[in-house]
C-alpha cells in the first residue's frame, strides 16, 4: 500500500485542477479561536497571506491523532471535490486547501464569526425562522445541483454556520454525495451522520439520501426551535435508535420552550419531514414553500425578522448645513424607514476607519469600516448631497438599493445592508473586497487577467438571466474600475 505521504502528494495534484492550493498563503492563529461544528474535524481560526482576510482551517481529526491512513485521505478529498462545485448564498464559500498542517489536507473556507446555529440560537433573542429558511433554501440547491444532486448526509444545527450578517449557511461536507466522474477515487460508503438526525432507513443501511436529508431537515427545525438535540430527553444513543426504529417520533414541545415560536404551520413541516415511508416525505422544492408560508403567513402583522443588535431609529450628527436639524431628521428618517424595506439597517454597527484614504467616483464616495463586535471588513458606499438632492437622484439611489438586496451570486459583491449615521446621509454597506478594483489588480502583469474576465461574463450572465421580479437586469456601466477582487474571485 502505498504510503500516505504519497497519497496525500498524489491526491493533491489532482485536486489542485479544480480547487486553489494555498500552500504557503493561510496562517494558523495561534491561541486563536475555534469553531465548534460536526462531523470528524475540527475548525481553526486563520487569516490569508497577504490580506489577511479571515478563515476557517478544517482539519481532521485522524490527523490530531496521528491515525490518518489512505482512506482518510480520499474521503477528505471527496469532500473538496463536492465542495468546489457548489456556489450558492446559503453554502459556506470554500476557498481552497492546504497541505501545510498537521501533515494532511486542510479545507480553507470563509470564517464565520457568529459560530454555528445550535449555539447562535441558545440566545433565545436570535429568532431561528429565518436561519430555517436559508438552510432549506440551501438543501434545495443541493438536491437541484446543476451536475447532479448532491446529498448532505449530515444535517443538523452544528453544520449551519451563521454569517456576520445572520444568514445561515451550510457547511461540512464530508458525508455528501456528488455523482458525477471529473474526480474518480475509489472510497467505500460507509454509515455516518448522527443517530438522533438520521432517517430510519439511514441507521439501518447506512445510505443517505435526498429524502434523508428531508428528515433530518425536520430535526433541525425542531432543534433549533427548542435549543435541544432531537429525542434530549433520552440520554442513551441506543435508546434513540430503538425509538426511531420502532416508529417513535418526538412529542412537540411546549410552546414556552420555543418562545411561542413553533406554530401549527411548523409543526406540520417537522411532521410531513419524518413520513416512516421516505417516498411519502416531500421534496425540497415543496419545503421551501411550506417554510415561506410560514414565515410570511397571509395576512400576518409582523414577520420574524433576523436579530441584529442594532438602534431601528437613525442617528443624526450634528449639521452646519442651511436645513435645519429637524427637516434634516425628517428627511433621515424617511430614508431609513424607506431603505429599511430592502436591507437590514446597521445604524450604530459600523466603524468607519480614520486615516484611510477612501475612493471617489460618480455621485458616492467609498469608505473602509468594520463590523461591530466582530471586526468583519466592509466597504461604506456614502451618497453626496444624496439627503438634498432631487427626487429623481433619492429614486435612482432607492432603485440600487433595491436592486442590489436581490442579487445573490459568487461574481456579485454582496449587500450586507444599510445605513443612515455618515455624513448625513444614506450609505450602502458591502463586502470589502481586499485586493481592489481589477483594472489595478492587473497592472501587475503576474496576475493573469483571464480569470477575472471570466469571472465578469459569469456575473453579467447572471444578472441577464435574473428572473421575477424585476426580469432581466442591465449593469450599464461595466469597466475595470467597477469589477472587485476577493482572494480568488471578481
Amino acid at each position: 500500500m502505498e504510503s500516505s505521504h504519497s497519497v496525500l502528494h498524489q491526491l493533491s495534484e489532482r485536486a489542485s485542477r479544480y480547487s486553489p492550493c494555498l500552500d504557503g498563503r493561510v496562517r494558523r492563529s495561534e491561541g486563536g479561536p475555534s469553531l465548534r461544528v460536526g462531523g470528524s474535524a475540527l475548525v481553526y481560526h486563520g487569516t490569508l497571506i497577504p490580506e489577511g482576510s479571515e478563515v476557517a482551517i478544517k482539519i481532521p481529526r485522524p490527523a490530531l491523532s496521528g491515525t490518518e491512513d489512505e482512506f482518510t485521505l480520499k474521503h477528505i478529498f471527496r469532500e473538496v471535490h463536492t465542495w468546489s462545485k457548489l456556489r450558492h448564498e446559503n453554502i459556506v464559500p470554500m476557498l481552497g486547501f492546504s497541505t501545510q498542517f498537521d501533515s494532511t489536507v486542510s479545507i480553507i473556507s470563509e470564517w464565520m464569526p457568529l459560530g454555528n446555529a445550535h449555539d447562535y440560537v441558545q440566545n433565545t433573542e436570535h429568532d431561528p425562522r429565518p436561519l430555517l429558511e436559508d438552510v432549506a433554501n440551501g438543501l434545495y440547491y443541493l438536491h437541484g445541483h446543476e451536475l447532479g444532486p448532491v446529498v448532505h448526509g449530515g444535517l443538523k444545527g452544528l453544520d449551519v454556520m451563521v454569517s456576520s450578517d445572520r444568514r445561515a449557511l451550510l457547511t461540512d461536507f464530508g458525508l455528501s454525495t456528488l455523482n458525477i466522474s471529473t474526480f474518480s477515487m475509489t472510497v467505500v460508503r460507509e454509515g455516518g451522520g448522527t443517530p438522533r438526525w438520521m432517517a430510519p432507513e439511514f441507521l439501518d443501511d447506512g445510505h443517505a439520501s435526498m429524502a434523508s436529508d428531508v428528515w433530518a431537515f425536520g430535526m433541525t427545525v425542531l432543534e433549533l426551535f427548542t435549543r435541544l438535540m432531537p429525542f434530549s430527553d433520552c440520554p442513551s444513543l441506543k435508546g434513540v435508535m430503538r425509538r426511531l426504529m420502532s416508529g417513535e417520533l418526538p412529542p412537540r414541545p411546549a410552546t414556552e420552550v420555543t418562545q411561542f415560536r413553533l406554530t401549527d404551520t411548523w409543526w406540520e413541516i417537522c411532521l410531513s419531514c419524518w413520513g416512516r415511508d421516505p417516498s411519502s416525505r416531500p421534496i425540497m422544492k415543496d419545503v421551501v414553500e411550506k417554510v415561506k408560508a410560514a414565515m410570511y403567513p397571509t395576512g400576518a402583522t409582523s414577520l420574524p425578522q433576523r436579530t441584529l443588535p442594532v438602534e431601528q431609529g437613525c442617528y443624526f450628527p450634528d449639521s452646519s448645513h442651511h436645513q435645519s436639524v429637524m427637516e434634516q431628521s425628517s428627511v433621515l428618517g424617511e430614508l431609513c424607514h424607506r431603505a429599511s424595506a430592502y436591507g437590514v439597517i446597521l445604524n450604530s454597527r459600523i466603524n468607519r476607519t480614520s486615516g484611510r484614504n477612501p475612493f471617489r467616483g460618480g455621485n458616492a464616495t467609498v469608505y473602509h469600516g468594520t463590523l461591530i463586535p466582530d471586526g468583519t471588513e466592509v466597504a461604506i458606499k456614502t451618497f453626496r448631497n444624496a439627503m438634498w438632492g432631487s427626487d429623481t437622484e433619492i429614486r435612482r439611489i432607492f432603485r440600487e438599493v433595491h436592486v442590489w438586496s436581490k442579487l445573490r451570486h459568487e461574481n456579485v459583491v454582496r449587500m450586507l445592508g444599510i445605513s443612515t449615521e455618515f455624513d448625513s446621509t444614506l450609505s450602502i454597506i458591502s463586502e470589502w473586497m481586499s485586493l481592489g478594483n481589477a483594472y489595478t489588480y492587473v497592472k501587475n502583469t503576474e496576475n493573469d487577467p483571464r480569470p477575472p474576465v471570466k469571472d465578469i461574463a459569469s456575473g453579467l450572465c447572471y444578472l441577464h438571466s435574473y428572473a421575477a421580479p424585476t426580469g432581466p437586469i442591465v449593469h450599464g456601466d461595466l469597466k475595470g474600475v467597477r469589477c472587485l477582487v476577493y482572494s480568488f474571485r471578481i
